[in-house]
């Protein structure tokens, strides 16, 4: 993966993919929210702290693959703190 020629959207979608384990995938809602917090935050460099900070252990709660719905606005209140 080129990181100097990926788009926000696609670095977003392999961190989370990283955190969710081997084969899995993102849904089209997924993508649609990670949409909306690229949308929201202020930077994307905000964005991956946000996550950093919020995805690990919202994905280790459940051993199945998640939906981002659930930590949607966790995201979103953190992301319009750091405005």
């Amino acid at each position: 993966m080129d990181l100097d020629n990926i788009r926000p959207q696609e670095l977003v979608s392999q961190y989370l993919l990283e955190l969710k384990g081997k084969g899995t995938m993102l849904s089209y809602t997924d993508h649609e929210i990670i949409e909306a917090w690229l949308v929201a935050a202020p930077s994307l460099d905000d964005l991956l702290v946000a996550l950093t900070d919020l995805a690990p252990a919202y994905m280790a709660r459940d051993p199945q693959p998640r939906t981002l719905a659930g930590l949607k606005t966790r995201v979103l209140n953190r992301l319009a703190q750091m405005r």
